[in-house]
């Protein structure tokens, strides 16, 4: 976990940083101004929220003008067109929050979404820790995806594998090296860490490797480095990956504070005894 600061001399005005990407295994926030509004999509769902000025989201459906925000489902062809600073998260389609999103309305209303707004344009004028950002993330759930359950406490089998992954130099290839680390079959294991992750395994490794690389780049390593490091075939694969993701090139991520953080973020949750 760390902060990776892709940064060009000079692009720290003096009221806040230009541009802000805050990464999970699973998640993704970006605060600021949009810069590419070419018709593309990726895997995600996308959640936009205007902070200032104004805001239309282009689909193949139909134009949307100015709404407070709008949900975008995954490999759904669009593009946001933003006059001010807008806040973008990201949601794996394979987890939890993804699977409730598809339930929500396209705009939200209320006192709520209010304070979520307001806290987002705080953030968007200051630098939050990776902490301060997972918990504006964990009140978004609570506001956007009220009614959702709690996961539940952690099984030690797999809070080891977790502990594991998140602690391992280098990411670990696949589920059966994760699953033989507990003495468990791939597939029963797998099953197991869905239902307590709230993703599966071999999505939450895929996004491990993904944030290492983000961060190797953040240190100097050149894309095909960084990718091998990470696990991928080459660069061009890693690329590839980014793009379905994000919608876009590890190039975005250029004079960009970007705050990676290759563990997953459960630590509001019970842990085993």
């Amino acid at each position: 976990m760390g902060t990776v600061t892709m940064l060009a001399e000079g692009s720290i005005g003096a009221r806040r940083t230009s541009r802000q990407a805050f990464l999970f295994p699973g998640a993704a926030l970006f605060l600021g101004q949009a810069t590419d509004q070419r018709l593309h999509r990726h895997r995600a769902f996308e959640v936009a929220i205007p902070l200032e000025g104004h805001m239309r989201i282009e689909t193949a459906r139909a134009p949307g003008i100015g709404p407070e925000a709008g949900v975008l489902a995954p490999l759904e062809h669009h593009r946001v067109i933003a006059t001010g600073r807008t806040a973008f998260l990201w949601v794996d389609p394979e987890t939890r929050a993804a699977r409730a999103l598809a339930q929500v309305r396209p705009s939200v209303d209320g006192k709520g979404h209010e304070r979520l707004v307001s806290l987002l344009r705080e953030m968007d004028r200051s630098e939050p820790t990776h902490d301060e950002a997972w918990a504006l993330l964990d009140l978004w759930r609570s506001i956007w995806l009220d009614g959702l359950p709690q996961l539940p406490r952690l099984d030690r089998r797999v809070s080891e594998v977790v502990d594991l992954i998140d602690s391992a130099p280098v990411p670990l290839a696949n589920r059966y090296e994760a699953a033989d680390q507990v003495a468990l079959s791939p597939s029963r294991f797998s099953a197991l860490f869905t239902q307590q992750v709230g993703m599966p395994l071999r999505k939450y490794l895929l996004w491990r490797r993904l944030l290492f690389g983000i961060r190797r780049l953040g240190n100097g390593a050149s894309v095909t480095s960084a990718a091998v490091e990470a696990g991928f075939a080459d660069g061009a694969h890693f690329s590839r990956v980014f793009r379905a993701t994000f919608g876009c090139k590890p190039s975005s991520l250029a004079n960009m504070r970007v705050v990676a953080s290759e563990a997953h973020p459960i630590s509001p949750r019970p842990r085993p005894s």
